[in-house]
């Protein structure tokens, strides 16, 4: 079973591999974190304090060479102690440690170098109020966020197939050329959507909705999707979001640029699978539900919100937004799928909680996730590396299996998480076979 402590730690591992550049091994750099964090955050807290009214004690040094005496020596204990604590962080924090270490070598013979001293004072002093930024950020993300930490695979782990080769497309041409043009009235508004349906598609065949990008296009949608259709003999929907106030099309979850909008997108989409369904004969039961960056976006939005409306849904960089959890919250299991990139500087694997890239605050990936395995209840986890491709990233797969069911005697839920290391933000499908495994992932919880 998945304890809150073991719950807690993999959000850690996320900030410090972001900030590092390096996740060697999960498990190694994170054994000791969890009991020290609150501790580096009270011990820098009080030597910043410290140094910074040392700066201005030994502007005065002249007359009070024995106050300042008194205070060093406290200071070099003090820094001393939070040497030993902070050898085991990060890398961060060595720098760090050799400064206090040779400060307080240094204040022993401080009668005679009294200028040394304070240069070398108000240097510590910026770098520990540097240290007492970072280590405050890591403990509020540690106290706001429930985390998650992979385990080692036992010798029996659920068999985690390789990605379907992409064989090449039967038809090279895209959506226009391969879709049925449809309009369907909801909310006032008219909507367009395009859909495709292999040759020889049966009655009550599943269906899976591919969501675009903000600024993007249905007939820009991943035609690998069809590909995988033709081989399994699902249909797919692409359909087409509405322009913002800026001229932008997208889904709306409230952008800066999305402000005044009316639509709402959740609605519109439930409303779309079930006409699908009935107008073209297609599963109630399984309908699938995928989208890229804005269109990953908004899954999360659906998870919270309407988390039956589909079987299954896999988000491609998408994004958690602060403002979804102050209005609502992740209420019954699903099965979840997320796919992103390290380096996505558009959609920031560690989040973005002051709105520095202008889209909206939002949470860490792992932090997103971790929401959605809790309340699945997870018990079970696994680590899969992908095969790499030549000159390509390296994909790691992490499963969390066990979960309460979805529906009544239905199968365990589970939520992959696909880490591209070092990717940007995209489908990844050249680092992996992106529009396969998600049908793998999909194919699960068909009825």
């Amino acid at each position: 079973m998945l304890s809150s402590t073991v719950v807690a730690v993999f959000l850690a591992l996320a900030y410090v591999i972001g900030s590092n550049g390096s996740d060697n091994t999960i498990n190694s750099r994170f054994d000791t974190f969890s009991g020290r964090t609150n501790g580096l955050g009270e011990q820098t807290s009080q030597l910043s304090d410290r140094t910074n009214g040392l700066d201005e004690q030994t502007s005065q040094l002249g007359d009070r060479t024995n106050g300042l005496g008194e205070q060093t020596s406290q200071l070099s204990d003090r820094t001393n102690g939070l040497s030993d604590r902070t050898n085991g962080l990060s890398g961060r924090t060595n720098g760090l440690g050799e400064q206090t270490s040779r400060l307080g070598d240094r204040t022993n013979g401080l009668s005679g170098r009294t200028n040394e001293l304070s240069d070398r004072t108000n240097g510590l002093s910026g770098r520990t109020n540097g240290l007492g930024e970072q280590t405050s950020r890591l403990s509020d993300l540690t106290d706001e966020h429930v985390l998650f930490q992979v385990t080692n695979q036992p010798d029996t782990e659920p068999a985690a197939k390789a990605s379907t080769p992409n064989m090449g497309s039967a038809n090279e041409y895209g959506v226009k050329e391969r879709c049925e043009r449809y309009t369907m009235k909801n909310q006032g508004l008219e909507r367009e959507y395009y859909l495709y349906r292999p040759e020889g598609l049966k009655a009550g065949a599943p269906l899976v909705i591919v969501l675009h990008g903000y600024g993007g296009s249905a007939l820009k949608g991943k035609k690998a999707m069809m590909d995988v259709a033709d081989r399994n003999g699902f249909a797919v929907c692409y359909p087409q979001g509405i322009k913002d106030p800026k001229g932008k099309p997208g889904w709306n979850v409230r952008y800066p640029s999305q402000k005044g909008m009316k639509t709402d997108d959740v609605k519109f989409l439930i409303a779309l699978s079930k006409e699908l369904q009935k107008k073209f004969d297609l599963s109630p039961k399984n309908t699938f539900l995928t989208g890229m960056s804005n269109g990953g976006d908004i899954i999360y939005l659906i998870a919270m919100r309407a988390p039956k409306a589909f079987k299954a849904m896999a988000s491609i960089a998408g994004l958690q937004f602060n403002w979804m959890e102050t209005e609502y919250s992740y209420k019954h299991p699903l099965p979840f799928m997320e796919v992103h990139g390290t380096q996505d500087h558009t959609s920031e694997w560690l989040g973005d909680p002051e709105n520095k890239g202008g889209w909206g605050a939002y949470i860490p990936v792992p932090a997103a996730v971790s929401r959605i395995i809790a309340v699945n209840g997870c018990t079970e986890e696994y680590v899969t590396e992908l095969p790499r491709r030549d000159g390509r990233y390296q994909v790691t797969l992490y499963q969390f299996t066990g979960g309460k069911p979805a529906v009544k005697g239905g199968r365990p839920t589970e939520v992959w998480l696909y880490k591209v290391e070092g990717g940007d933000h995209s489908w990844s499908d050249k680092d992996m076979d992106t529009c396969s495994e998600i049908w793998r992932f999909f194919s699960q919880w068909i009825d």
